[in-house]
């Protein structure tokens, strides 16, 4: 399986979308939930580590070891992140997948260009006609550059 069918599988798997944050991010609670209504993460905010007991002025008082400091903005910007992600990775995907078609088309369009340049070059239309197994479609030198000019998005002659 490869990476981006690994991705896909993952994003298939995940709780239905839309996802959204509990009031744009805003809230204290920095959940994301999902459209099945639940949450599906809580996003850290704030000062976070360990606490512990300790005695001061002869009273028991919590005191924290604190590991990180994660500002507000960072908080809600990273549930927003989360969020958006549900629908942001399966339009990548989409979008990746028909570029990656394109690529095929335009590799396809570069190997009939490679194949009419060397037919032009030669100016042999006699072994031309005569070769019709080598040339797909028994397409002229003009279809192939029509088909270019289709593939790149411009009207053909």
């Amino acid at each position: 399986m490869s990476k981006i069918e690994e991705i896909r599988a993952r994003a298939e798997k995940a709780s239905k979308g839309p996802w959204t944050t509990c009031h744009e991010g805003k809230c204290r609670c920095k959940q994301v939930w999902c459209a099945d209504d639940h949450p599906v993460a809580v996003i850290e905010c704030g000062k976070t580590g360990d606490d512990y007991p300790v005695i001061e002025d002869g009273k028991a008082v919590m005191k924290q070891e604190t590991y990180w400091d994660i500002s507000e903005e960072t908080g809600e910007a990273n549930a927003n992140f989360t969020a958006h992600a549900r629908e942001d990775i399966p339009y990548l995907l989409t979008a990746l997948a028909e570029k990656g078609k394109r690529i095929e088309e335009l590799e396809a369009v570069v190997d009939d260009l490679v194949e009419a340049r060397e037919f032009v070059c030669i100016g042999d239309y006699d072994s031309y006609e005569n070769n019709e197994p080598e040339w797909e479609e028994n397409k002229t030198p003009t279809e192939r550059f029509d088909r270019l000019i289709a593939a790149l998005g411009k009207e053909g002659s």
